[in-house]
């Protein structure tokens, strides 16, 4: 268990630092779609690259062959997919803080659906981590926007927000349900994390070619698209290590929580120390109701 909690701490690292690479493109001005576009282009090259230098090419070549593996791992991209976009949309519409911080909170889908259907053990330990993690959520949620002139929290906005909750919280069911009905096909994290990238890459340009849009790559889009890259490529090759080692304790669904805990962990304290963003008591409560939570995850 001791390999499966550090890796979720690995996880939760990387997790971060997608966060801040995505923040940095965004200030940047450049656009969701052509940087997700990109970076799962660049993710899936070079998960082949290594695939062919470290002589699993073949295993990549069959299981693509393999129609349920691709299903499930078609399932997992389109609901990520549709999960960001949806989240995105409701940022740039100007969302409130609720807005905001619904979506951050997927992590309840996996859980939930691991103890209805496998008896995974939630016991008062979990449910303590679990509310202290979604209070703090909310609250850095709201402490972000509090300097922000905050649109009106319409029932179409809500709607939107539930749904980029409901379709990240069901990729995230699907990568578990994707080691569990795939289990025979024993597929290398590697393998499975370029043929997701891959599958990814290609919902994002089936998109833009039905909105006929136009990606021109700069050097400036290149450079945070292949940093993105690097990273979502090694946080999907541990999110399938990961989940393995932590099957036999029954835990794959805290794996989701704790990691998402320790990414937004990483993030308040970039946001601190690069932008200037100042700490106030609302934010360090924030902060260690989460730290809280992760302990109360762990001794459940």
């Amino acid at each position: 268990m001791l390999i499966g909690w550090l890796l979720t701490v690995v996880l939760g690292v990387l997790w971060g630092a997608i966060g801040i690479v995505m923040s940095s493109a965004r200030a940047w001005g450049i656009a969701i779609f052509t940087f997700y576009t990109v970076g799962c282009s660049f993710a899936a090259l070079l998960g082949a690259a290594v695939c062919q230098v470290t002589g699993t090419g073949d295993a990549l070549a069959a299981d693509a062959k393999t129609i349920p593996f691709i299903a499930c791992l078609a399932a997992i991209a389109l609901f990520n997919c549709a999960g960001q976009a949806l989240t995105m949309f409701n940022l740039h519409s100007g969302g409130r803080s609720v807005v905001y911080a619904l979506p951050q909170v997927g992590f309840l889908a996996p859980m939930a659906y691991g103890a209805l259907a496998w008896n995974e053990p939630f016991g008062g330990a979990k449910i303590v981590g679990l509310v202290l993690i979604i209070a703090a959520i909310i609250a850095t949620s709201k402490t972000r926007k509090s300097s922000e002139q905050a649109a009106a929290l319409t029932p179409r906005r809500l709607l939107i927000a539930l749904g980029a909750l409901a379709s990240i919280g069901a990729s995230q069911i699907f990568v578990i349900l994707c080691g569990r009905v795939c289990r025979d096909k024993a597929a290398s994290p590697l393998v499975a994390s370029t043929l997701l990238l891959l599958v990814s890459a290609v919902i994002y340009g089936g998109y833009g070619l039905l909105r006929q849009a136009h990606v021109r790559v700069d050097a400036r889009l290149a450079q945070f698209s292949a940093a993105w890259a690097l990273l979502a490529l090694v946080s999907f090759s541990v999110l399938f290590a990961v989940l393995p080692a932590m099957s036999p304790y029954k835990l794959q669904g805290v794996v989701f929580a704790a990691a998402s805990a320790i990414g937004i962990v990483i993030f308040a304290v970039f946001s601190h120390l690069r932008q200037r963003e100042r700490f106030s008591a609302q934010s360090i409560c924030a902060l260690a109701m989460i730290l809280l939570g992760i302990f109360a995850l762990r001794l459940g």
